[in-house]
């Protein structure tokens, strides 16, 4: 497996739970067993999120311009589609952000194992999104 495909299935394995599997399996129209299989970094089975980033990365290369544009795209068209979050509240997502960062920090100056680390900044990285995500819609 190569290196963007097992960082993309880890970092999936690590931050959607299990329930939430269930449910994007449902509204991507596969089963749930693909999804699993998609985000399980044991399994042999390619992601197509890690494929779309390679592409990405080659259009970054090749077509700096259109890789831009569809960046912008992705961007867009996620952020349009109403989140489900239950933490709509600037408050409780500014609060989500200290925690996780916070966490992040305890996991680093406990000197926890590697993995450990990893999956703090992927929480803390995707509390700081949603938070900024929050904002932009506010203003928008």
């Amino acid at each position: 497996m190569d290196a963007i495909q097992y960082e993309v299935k880890t970092t999936l394995n690590d931050l959607v739970p299990h329930g939430a599997r269930q449910e994007i399996a449902q509204g991507s129209g596969i089963t749930a067993g693909a999804i699993s299989r998609q985000f399980n970094p044991c399994d042999e089975l390619k992601s197509p999120i890690a494929e779309t980033i390679k592409q990405l990365i080659e259009m970054k290369r090749f077509a700096p311009v259109a890789c831009e544009a569809i960046r912008l795209l992705i961007d867009d068209l996620v952020d349009s589609e109403p989140c489900e979050s239950r933490q709509t509240d600037t408050a409780q997502l500014m609060s989500a952000v200290a925690k996780e960062t916070t966490d992040s920090i305890s996991a680093e100056l406990e000197r926890k194992p590697m993995c450990c680390r990893r999956v703090e900044g992927k929480e803390m990285l995707a509390a700081a999104s949603a938070y900024n995500r929050h904002l932009r819609q506010k203003v928008g």
